[in-house]
């Protein structure tokens, strides 16, 4: 702020502009319902089935924009497989849009029935970038969420492809490695991003 003539208060053109875009545009996720699965990204289309392979590790990026907390983890399972298991938690960002750290192991939930698969937690989350991963011991088959965005950008080689997540094979069923695995393999998809994990608000903090 300056003095302008007569000594009146005069408004720079700093004190008008504020660079921060939380300060002018609003999250669609400022406001979520309690109680409510989330998901990472704007879904669009209707859910579709998608198989899990065994041994093979998924993670899909999970972008909060306020602190919230999460009560469950699960995943829907629409054709079940034999007897087995899926083991899901939550991975930190490396900095550089890769899984890093360990935030959460969850533990592993039986997938050999069809349903909601979840299990319980109690995670607070701050503003962020995270990673939500999977690995099964069998391969089932579940529902996949749609995504209209991701920040992994688009396909180098072709405008027409999104890079939907990260993904590691021949790990080994068991608990989750921290860091996450080195070298892993981005999917692309000629139509959407997608998730298999999802997480469920437990409160906006």
């Amino acid at each position: 702020m300056t003095e302008g003539r007569n000594g009146v208060a005069k408004l720079s053109h700093t004190d008008l502009t504020d660079v921060s875009l939380d300060n002018h545009h609003r999250s669609i996720y400022e406001t979520l319902l309690v109680g409510r699965w989330i998901t990472p990204a704007p879904v669009i289309g209707s859910a579709q089935t998608y198989g899990l392979d065994a041994d093979k590790i998924y993670a899909y990026p999970l972008a909060i924009t306020r602190a919230l907390t999460i009560d469950r983890l699960g995943l829907y399972v629409s054709v079940a497989a034999v007897a087995g298991n899926a083991r899901i938690g939550i991975y930190k960002d490396n900095g550089s849009v890769y899984p890093g750290d360990l935030l959460l192991d969850a533990g592993a939930v039986a997938i050999s029935t069809t349903g909601i698969k979840e299990i319980v937690i109690d995670q607070a989350l701050t503003k962020g970038l995270y990673w939500l991963a999977i690995i099964c011991s069998v391969e089932p088959t579940v529902y996949k969420g749609a995504m209209a965005y991701s920040p992994l950008g688009r396909s180098s080689t072709t405008l027409k492809a999104i890079y939907s997540h990260y993904y590691k094979s021949g790990v080994g069923y068991g608990a989750l490695a921290d860091p996450f695995i080195s070298g892993a393999g981005l999917t692309t998809s000629s139509t959407y991003a997608y998730t298999t994990v999802f997480a469920r608000l437990k409160s906006l903090d």
